[in-house]
């Protein structure tokens, strides 16, 4: 079953919208070694937008995403730097760490997903 461009597009907008808000916890901890994974993920994700994208690229880019959650040292373990007055700003005007983590990793899910609920 192939999914409607429309339906993609709608699906890469919102992985960008929760990369952006990942890649800002993540630059709030200058020690984590996350950041450059993730926006770079980022840029992929908005070049897409901008330029088109066939599945496969759509694959690519989830699989990218999804291969750094899961087993030990993975992202699944990073813990943020919540006592700091920047976190705490932040978490006040976001949802907490662990939500914009899954709904990144959930979202880049669903760009491989066929006849789900997103499409």
């Amino acid at each position: 079953m192939k999914i409607a461009v429309t339906v993609r597009r709608k699906q890469l907008r919102a992985l960008t919208e929760y990369l952006e808000l990942l890649c800002e916890l993540l630059r709030l901890d200058s020690q984590c070694g996350w950041t450059t994974h993730f926006e770079h993920s980022l840029s992929v994700a908005n070049r897409l937008l901008e330029t088109g994208f066939e599945q496969v690229e759509l694959n690519e880019l989830s699989l990218s995403i999804r291969s750094v959650y899961g087993g030990m040292g993975s992202f699944n373990d990073y813990v943020p730097l919540v006592d700091t007055p920047a976190y705490r700003a932040w978490r006040r005007q976001h949802a907490d760490a662990d939500r914009v983590t899954s709904k990144v990793y959930d979202a880049a899910l669903a760009l491989m997903t066929i006849g789900g609920q997103n499409a």
